[in-house]
């Protein structure tokens, strides 16, 4: 039993008959019926007189945050300076008429902080979003905090009056009417709870606010027995109580402790030794009234911490750490221990339940030890309690992992995720029995799955779960060694994990890891061997490969070979099991890899051909090397045109050629020699995929050009030379190609106009007379007057000098036709110059009128400004009218005139 106050006490000797005792801050005060005592601040051993009354004193109750004392009187209440008890400013609530029966304080300060944690909460969240910008600790984003409101609520028979301050200033008063109440208690700085003395099993909610009313039948939510709760009976209700969305109980016989929210929770605790005179409940601790004795328990569980002899004791005082004890004869005055110093006991003991409960509810500044006080601005307060929470999480997780239950062990792996415990520590702390299962270690049984139990079956899925979340934030930091993750304000980083291993190796826990995920899977979900092998994974290469082919497993065990890179095993034993298919698949996703092993491929394409050469749908090197789907920018093209060479499967190399150049955009120097060296066996019948080759590949003109020669028989070979030959830029050539070999005037002027698109006029314009010079040597006149003189396209050239090249002997019947057309052209253009002329004329009338216009629309009225028909003076009051002429009348005058 771990003691959490200091056994030396400080007694201060007290005469008269004691009825109450508070504490504020170093300062005890006490009540006899007339007189109110204090402590000096600097020496519990001494009383002082504060105040005498004639009348009668029955409570004290100091509000320590605002400096107020609250004085209960038989016939009024009065709220005091706490300092000297001198009267308040505010005379509005200073003193109050009524006669109360109970006092329950409320400071926002004080209240509960614990954070709340779902069971369905998603256990991956500390570890998923990372920080782009450093975290800065609590001093440097100081957010604004929440009003500072203490509330004192006032409980007399009819009704419950609250009074409210909001930072120590006065606020407001509240009056709720209602009537057969009993221990009040609030829930927050809206919400007041409390018990129906007629109803003992009712509990009452009021939400201030709201001035709302609820009412909960404990009988029917905690299937109690109506006489339960009474306070008829001697075991009726002591005490209520309340934190962090718990209700407490106290009776004098049982301590029940609630969940709120819900009511489907509680634990209850019988009471052997129930005959306390009074009790009181103060976070976190419930104090036990006795004659002689002082009982000090917990608030979550009942625990006895500490027992304190005294004699005849009347009521207790506890504030921020200090226990006043009044007797009658004295006051004895301890202090507790420091939180850290009781977190020790509690850790001895393992008592983790209520050493969660401290760090969890508690300002956690309690827990900061010497040295952290001193670098209190450097401590992240957020990452601190974490780490605090994390070590008592762990150790119950541990417990709780052990104590065989489906619930526990699933509470434990909850906790083991969100407290990110270390894989070491949570693999050498499985169950004896589930730790033989997955290490095949059963003697009594084979390890197959269908043996297991439905517990062993969960216990293991549970233990799954940790693993692959454990395995994801683990992964994060393998990437980088200065990963950190983000958790509301706190830094979760690899120190975390080094804090309780400072070796802590990454890649040791994945290893550690993936064994047992590997174990667990082949237990409780063969299906996913083949997935979770098939990904990177840190398992041993034996260990798998000696469970796979134990197991038949071979399909998961060449995606076990494939992950680790291991090709030529898979290759092995898929070959020795004849699952060409399935070698087919396996050798198309080896190409899909960054770096693939094409001289291997090429081995087991050989094989694959052979074994599959009667399937005509079927060809091994066309789905691997030649598949649309696939992207090949990853594969050096001229490995597999080496392999295609040395094997001489010609029909192969000019599929992949033509693929690549079509496909792969691959259309350099080496792809396009090649199909050409290729294409030119057959000119005739490749001559389209030629000319598509030297328009879009590179190629050397000089060597195209040497090999179309060999063919110069060939009609197509003559016109391929086209290419090549405007590539080096010998024109003169091309065009006796077209005049004099292919007898094809009107290409030779179609390329001479498409030099003009390419160069300019000037080329274009010498490429024609030097087609008209070819044509006249060949004596081929009308081709001159077809594809020359008749083409609409050259009328950038003057006719002129055409008609001075062509011989005098030239038929006029041929000449007739290019006259006419002159002639034509003539009187066209003869007739647009006269519509352009009627046009211009059209234009400069339009432009005088617009002229006259501007000048009628300008007109100036001045003092001197006359009528142009009677010759009088303008009136500022008459009408005026404007003449068409542009002269302005008197509007009479312009009648008379029309």
């Amino acid at each position: 039993m771990p003691n959490v106050f200091n056994p030396v006490q400080e007694i201060c000797p007290l005469q008269g008959n004691p009825i109450s005792i508070t504490n504020s801050d170093e300062i005890t005060y006490v009540a006899t019926p007339n007189v109110i005592f204090s402590t000096e601040p600097t020496e519990c051993t001494k009383l002082r007189r504060l105040l005498t009354s004639s009348v009668r004193i029955k409570k004290l109750q100091a509000l320590p945050d605002i400096g107020i004392l609250t004085i209960v009187f038989d016939d009024h209440v009065e709220l005091r300076n706490i300092s000297n008890l001198s009267n308040l400013n505010d005379r509005c609530f200073q003193s109050l008429n009524l006669r109360v029966e109970d006092i329950v304080t409320y400071s926002s300060s004080n209240a509960s902080q614990a954070p709340s944690r779902s069971s369905s909460s998603d256990i991956l969240s500390l570890a998923t979003v990372v920080i782009d910008k450093p975290i800065t600790s609590d001093r440097d984003n100081p957010a604004n905090p929440d009003a500072f409101i203490t509330l004192l609520a006032l409980l007399s028979k009819n009704q419950i009056t609250i009074l409210k301050w909001n930072n120590r200033e006065y606020v407001d008063r509240y009056n709720l009417y209602v009537s057969n109440i009993k221990f009040l208690k609030f829930t927050s700085t809206e919400d007041l709870i409390c018990m129906s003395s007629t109803k003992p099993n009712i509990l009452i909610h009021i939400n201030l606010q709201t001035s709302k009313i609820s009412h909960h039948d404990l009988t029917r939510f905690l299937h109690l027995r109506s006489s339960m709760l009474s306070f008829t009976n001697s075991h009726h209700l002591a005490s209520l109580g309340y934190y962090d969305n718990r209700i407490l109980f106290l009776k004098f016989d049982e301590f029940l402790n609630v969940d709120y929210t819900n009511f489907d929770s509680y634990n209850a605790t019988k009471i052997s030794n129930g005959h306390f005179k009074k009790s009181q409940i103060c976070f976190p601790f419930i104090f036990l009234i006795y004659d002689n004795s002082l009982e000090v328990r917990s608030v979550k569980d009942f625990k006895l911490f500490q027992a304190i002899r005294a004699n005849r004791i009347i009521d207790v005082g506890y504030h921020d750490m200090r226990l006043s004890i009044l007797s009658k004869n004295d006051i004895r005055t301890i202090t507790a221990f420091p939180y850290n110093r009781i977190l020790e006991g509690l850790y001895s003991e393992k008592d983790y339940d209520n050493a969660i409960l401290l760090i969890e509810n508690l300002d956690i500044h309690y827990f900061l030890s010497t040295d952290d006080e001193s670098k209190r601005e450097n401590v992240n307060l957020n990452q601190f309690k974490f780490i605090k929470l994390r070590k008592f999480n762990l150790l119950k997780a541990v417990d709780l992992m052990n104590d065989g239950s489906e619930n526990d062990f699933a509470l434990s792996i909850d906790l083991f995720s969100e407290f990110l415990a270390p894989p070491k520590l949570v693999v050498e702390n499985i169950p004896k029995p589930i730790k033989l299962i997955l290490n095949n270690e059963r003697s009594n049984s084979n390890n197959d799955a269908k043996d297991l139990s439905a517990s062993d079956r969960f216990c293991i899925n549970q233990l799954i779960k940790y693993l692959t979340d454990s395995k994801r934030k683990l992964l994060r930091f393998k990437d980088s060694k200065d990963t950190v993750f983000q958790f509301g304000n706190m830094e979760i980083s690899l120190s975390i994990y080094q804090d309780n291993d400072p070796g802590f190796s990454v890649e040791e826990n994945l290893i550690l890891i993936d064994d047992y995920l590997f174990k667990c899977y082949l237990l409780v979900n063969v299906k996913m061997i083949g997935p979770f092998l098939r990904l990177n994974n840190y398992c041993d290469f034996d260990m798998v490969e000696e469970k796979c082919k134990a197991l038949c497993l071979s399909e998961q065990l060449v995606a076990f070979y494939s992950s680790r890179n291991d090709y030529t095993k898979a290759i092995r034993l898929l070959n020795e099991q004849e699952k060409y298919d399935d070698l087919l698949a396996f050798l198309q996703r080896m190409v899909q890899n960054d770096d693939p092993p094409i001289d291997l491929i090429f081995e087991n394409l050989k094989t694959l051909i052979s074994a599959l050469k009667n399937n005509d749908d079927t060809d091994p090197f066309y789905l691997v090397f030649l598949n649309e789907s696939f992207d090949y920018s990853n594969v050096h093209y001229d490995d597999i045109i080496r392999h295609l060479q040395q094997e001489k499967w010609k029909q192969y190399l000019l599929d992949y050629l033509e693929f690549i150049f079509t496909h792969e955009n691959k259309t350099n120097l080496q792809v396009t020699t090649q199909l050409l060296n290729i294409y030119f066996e057959d000119i005739d019948g490749n001559s389209a995929k030629i000319q598509k080759l030297f328009e879009k590949g590179h190629y050397n003109a000089n060597q195209a050009l040497a090999r179309l020669k060999t063919h110069s028989q060939s009609e197509h070979a003559k016109r391929l030379m086209v290419s090549p030959l405007q590539k080096l830029g010998r024109y003169d050539d091309i065009l006796s190609i077209y005049v004099h070999e292919l007898k094809d005037t009107k290409e030779a002027v179609n390329f001479a106009l498409n030099m003009r698109d390419i160069k300019n006029d000037s080329l274009s314009r010498g490429l024609i007379f030097k087609i008209i010079d070819m044509c006249l040597l060949e004596k081929d006149h009308s081709s001159i007057v077809q594809f020359v003189l008749n083409n609409a396209n050259l009328d950038f050239i003057n006719f002129e000098e055409i008609l001075i090249k062509l011989p005098n002997d030239m038929s006029m019947n041929l000449m007739s036709s290019l006259l006419l057309m002159n002639l034509k052209n003539m009187n066209t253009i003869n007739h647009r110059l006269v519509v352009k002329n009627e046009l211009l004329r059209a234009n400069l009338t339009h432009l005088k009128l617009d002229k006259m216009n501007l000048e009628r629309k300008m007109v100036r009225l001045t003092s001197s400004s006359v009528c142009s028909k009677c010759g009088r003076y303008f009136n500022k009051s008459e009408i005026l009218c404007f003449h068409p002429n542009g002269n302005i009348l008197h509007y009479k005058c312009s009648k008379v005139t029309y």
